[in-house]
């Protein structure tokens, strides 16, 4: 025991000795730790002692880049960035996770099945009352539910090519997209969805509403990812197969494929794949869009090529396929449909806003459509069939807007909507070159964006390079010189709008436009870039109802209003999801708008004058034509309406050498205007209030200065400045060089010009002013306010050799076309034009361009008078040296004057003959009988008489010759 004592003591020894050790160690770095935190102190003061004091200075100067950078890359920085990310970290999934349970509690907690369909409602459209219904949509839809082996492989691959080409690589979404799609929306950009199938599955058979909102993306996502964990790849791709709506009462790919061509999924073409896929995105609009529907399936196959997906000859062979007319109609999904264009243009709306699920919702969509003004205009494309088919086209369309509010009242998309091969195709809705109708908005963006145009500012209309080697033509190819504004838009010249959209600027123009109405992006072309060219239509393709909304603006004063087609949609329980209300946006000055308008109803100035003219009512008409005829429209407004026709051919790819367009475009104006304002109130025909500011000054018609006599009054807005003239000299001067007239001067070339000043169109350092203002030079003299030419003509010389020209062969008589063959020589210049003129006038196509050194030119002719005449032909070179000889021909016309065409409109006819003539009446017959004749005008082919106190039924019209009959036509009233 005593030995075991000890051995217990000795040992309790032992481990007293590391204990004391431990505990100075503990001490010694308790101490170091001390030494440390009062170095850290001693250091914090000695930096708190070199800072600014103050707290405000203090922070400014811890803010300082360079410090802050320091302080990030120092070790304390490190570490704070850590800890913060550590938080953020923390707090970021705290909140998905608390995003993902608020949403995952409303959701469907069972989606353990994969739908095959999805039936719904009824949706109803009514008429602007509420109490006409126009159509009700399918909502039990027509679905065959097909396993994916049974689906063609070319259809499942054309889905993934454009849908969701990494479909078999996500996990149910795809994170770039939904962040693309995110940014795009948040930024302002196109607006998209960033969708996979998947959440395409979701939307359509799971979620099955159309909202919209980012939290439906939220859900679709959530339910996305879930559905990706429950079944396969191949289970989910089958599932949307089967829901997707392929248009029409199809939903699945197996209906669509038997309804559109009545053979199974399986037995699917390659191109008939296309064509379905690629109606996916919007079928309501690509079914009732052909051009559209075909574009989208070529990008199809293209995407298809390009992922290699097929080969190269089987997408050529796709290609080379008319799959549009392999689409069987079987089915009339709108039988009893009243104004059929205009309800699916709403339905169209209503999709895009909320989805293709609007079809099994049970809306009830109160439209904007006025029935009896849908009436007028279905009868006035009809009333003008047979003449737009006796002129080679073959169909028409037409729509009318509320001026006050935007609204759609009428709409006709067609000739007839089931009228064979394209009766169904909207042209309302889709981009045709609107021609000359674009110009309202070259002079309205001179008039806004400068302080030197109105409705009496001078344009020079000549032959002019008004783009790097462009030197466009006005319709008739004649030049008019010294024009006003106003005489330029009412006779449709090209020139001058060109020149106007460049003053005022391609993009000032654009916008205007875009504002005033034209929301719908245009589309330009094949380059995709709108230029001068836009000025007179070419190259812009716009909507006709879009197009006349923004005429209706200028009826507004300048106030834009969204067009809208749909005044009210109620959804299955009776709540108001959508209601009209007034946006009104001011987008161009009151000034500018009512001098448009003025011009614009200003008949005196315009091209077909009396043609357009509405008994009682003041009308405000542009009309367009695009090159070859392949777009015909007419634009107008009044107080009440706008009103906007279109006429062509339904295949727009053809042109036409018609130019006899504007009789047509006249009747159907006059037909829809006339009975519409019948029964309105004055204040609703009648003119516009002038707005404060518009003033009235006195220009020169040539120079385009003011005058205080002898000039032209019209009106300007109130930021108008005009100009005066610093001279009244009176000179001679040679045209061409624009020096003072020496005897060299050939007399052609000599001008005699007052004050030598012209007020120019473009400044001095303008890269165009010299291209502009040199054919101004040469007709009128010196320009841009220069003085009176000091230096003496340089370019000619007493000894320069002069053209000449002789005849090869003419005819003594010429009773058809004749052939008139001239030899032209150069002298010392270059020519450049050679005229056939009888009695003075030139004849129509008889002066033509030369080449510079001459040689033998033909011109055929088509005489429209007779008698012994003086045919005289003249050549004239660069520096307006010229050379004549002459003929003697006995002319005689075989073509006599003939009526055409009589087309009865509402309290008027519209008559047209072959060709111009003078002393010609009508005399009328059958219940007619009693009227006085008709003077017919001598320097047209065509006018409008008024028949409101006409008698009713059949009468006659005998063309009377210089007191000789001609025919008849019968017509009745």
């Amino acid at each position: 025991m005593k030995k075991t004592k000890k051995k217990i003591s000795h040992t309790a020894k032992k481990v007293r000795k590391p204990v004391k050790k431990a505990r100075k160690v503990a001490s010694n770095a308790k101490v170091k730790r001390k030494v440390k935190k009062q170095a850290r102190t001693q250091k914090q003061a000695e930096y708190l002692s070199t800072l600014p004091k103050g707290r405000f200075k203090r922070m400014l100067w811890r803010l300082h880049p360079k410090r802050v950078a320091r302080y990030w890359f120092s070790r304390r920085g490190l570490i704070m960035g850590l800890r913060l990310a550590g938080v953020g970290l923390f707090v970021g999934l705290a909140f998905l996770f608390g995003l993902f349970a608020f949403y995952r509690k409303d959701l469907p907690t069972d989606i353990a099945q994969l739908q095959a369909c999805v039936q719904g409602q009824t949706t109803e459209y009514y008429d602007s009352t509420g109490e006409t219904l126009l159509w009700a949509s399918q909502g039990d839809v027509d679905c065959t539910p097909v396993d994916l082996a049974q689906i063609n492989d070319t259809l499942v691959q054309a889905v993934l090519a454009v849908e969701d080409q990494k479909f078999f690589e996500h996990s149910g979404f795809d994170w770039r997209g939904v962040l693309r799609a995110g940014i795009n929306n948040v930024t302002g950009g196109r607006q998209q969805g960033g969708s996979t199938i998947t959440q395409q599955y979701v939307k359509n058979a799971i979620l099955q509403n159309n909202e919209k909102l980012y939290s439906r993306k939220i859900k679709e996502l959530i339910l996305s990812v879930e559905l990706s964990r429950s079944f396969s790849k191949e289970e989910v791709l089958n599932a949307y197969l089967n829901v997707a709506s392929f248009g029409s009462v199809y939903d699945g790919i197996e209906a669509a494929s038997r309804g559109y061509f009545e053979k199974p999924a399986a037995d699917l073409t390659l191109d008939e794949s296309a064509l379905l896929a690629a109606a996916i995105p919007a079928p309501t609009f690509y079914w009732n869009s052909p051009e559209d529907h075909v574009v989208r399936q070529q990008f199809v196959l293209r995407s298809m090529l390009d992922q290699g997906r097929i080969t190269q000859a089987e997408f050529d062979a796709a290609m080379d396929v008319d799959t549009l007319a392999k689409v069987v109609d079987s089915r009339n999904q709108y039988e009893g449909i009243i104004a059929p264009h205009f309800v699916l243009e709403a339905e169209q709306r209503l999709v895009d806003e909320f989805g293709e699920g609007i079809h099994r919702l049970g809306l009830q969509v109160i439209t904007t459509i006025d029935l009896e003004a849908q009436e007028l205009a279905e009868q006035s494309i009809e009333d003008a069939i047979p003449s737009i088919e006796a002129r080679g086209f073959d169909n028409g369309a037409a729509v009318a807007v509320d001026t006050e509010t935007g609204k759609v009242i009428a709409l006709v998309g067609s000739r007839d909507f089931d009228f064979p091969g394209y009766g169904q195709s909207n042209v309302v809705a889709q981009q045709r070159d609107p021609g000359s109708a674009f110009k309202i908005f070259d002079y309205a963006s001179v008039i806004e964006n400068t302080t030197d145009y109105g409705a009496g500012s001078i344009f020079y209309d000549y032959k002019t390079e008004l783009a790097r080697d462009w030197e466009p033509k006005n319709y008739n190819g004649l030049h008019n010189g010294p024009v006003t504004a106003r005489f330029s838009l009412g006779q449709s010249f090209n020139i001058p709008a060109i020149k106007a959209m460049y003053i005022a600027g391609i993009e000032e123009t654009h916008l205007l436009a875009r504002e005033a109405g034209l929301r719908t992006p245009v589309v330009c072309g094949q380059s995709g870039v709108c230029g001068l060219a836009t000025a007179f239509g070419s190259g812009a393709e716009l909507r006709l109802d879009e197009l006349t909304n923004s005429y209706a603006t200028f009826s507004r004063e300048g106030t834009y209003q969204p067009l809208t087609y749909i005044d009210q949609v109620i959804d299955a329980d009776g709540e108001v999801i959508k209601k009209w209300e007034a946006a009104p946006e001011d987008v161009i000055d009151p000034q500018t708008a009512y001098i448009l308008t003025n011009i614009l109803t200003d008949d005196s100035v315009r091209f077909a004058r009396n043609t357009f003219t509405v008994p009682g009512v003041t009308t405000a008409v542009k009309t367009g034509t695009d090159d070859g005829f392949k777009n015909n429209t007419v634009l107008g407004y009044s107080k009440s309406v706008a009103f906007g026709a279109w006429f062509g051919h339904h295949d727009i790819t053809r042109s036409f050498s018609e130019s006899n367009t504007t009789p047509v475009r006249a009747a159907i104006f006059r037909s829809f205007m006339s009975a519409y304002h019948k029964d309105l109130p004055e204040s609703a025909k009648n003119n516009w209030q002038e707005p404060e500011g518009i003033k009235r000054v006195q220009i020169d018609p040539i120079t385009g200065f003011q005058v205080a006599s002898g000039g032209r009054v019209d009106i300007y807005p109130s930021w108008y400045v005009p100009k005066t003239q610093d001279t009244q000299e009176e000179v001679e001067i040679d045209s061409v060089s624009g020096g003072l007239a020496t005897e060299c001067t050939p007399e052609r070339a000599i001008q005699i010009v007052t004050g030598g000043n012209i007020n120019a169109e473009l400044p001095e350092d303008d890269p165009y002013f010299n291209e502009w203002n040199g054919p101004v030079l040469a007709a009128l003299g010196n320009v841009a306010g220069g003085a009176v030419p000091t230096e003496d003509d340089d370019l000619h010389d007493c000894g320069d050799n002069r053209p000449s020209v002789s005849f090869v062969s003419v005819p003594a008589l010429c009773d058809q076309t004749c052939a008139i063959t001239v030899d032209l020589q150069r002298g010392t210049h270059a020519l450049e034009t050679v005229n056939f003129s009888v009695d003075g006038q030139i004849l129509p196509g008889g002066s033509i361009s030369t080449g510079d050194g001459g040689g033998q030119i033909v011109f055929n002719f088509e005489p429209d008078f007779s008698g012994s005449k003086a045919l005289n032909v003249e050549v004239v070179d660069s520096a307006l040296y010229d050379a004549s000889i002459n003929r003697t021909i006995v002319f005689e016309q075989t073509v006599p004057v003939a009526l055409e065409d009589i087309t009865v409109g509402s309290g008027f006819i519209n008559v047209s003959w072959n060709r111009p003539e003078n002393g010609l009446e009508l005399d009328f017959g059958g219940a007619c009988d009693g009227e006085a004749n008709a003077v017919l005008p001598g320097g047209s082919a065509s006018t409008i008489i008024d028949t409101e106190d006409f008698p009713t039924g059949s009468c006659n019209a005998t063309l009377i010759n210089n007191g000789a009959g001609v025919n008849t036509i019968s017509f009745d009233l």
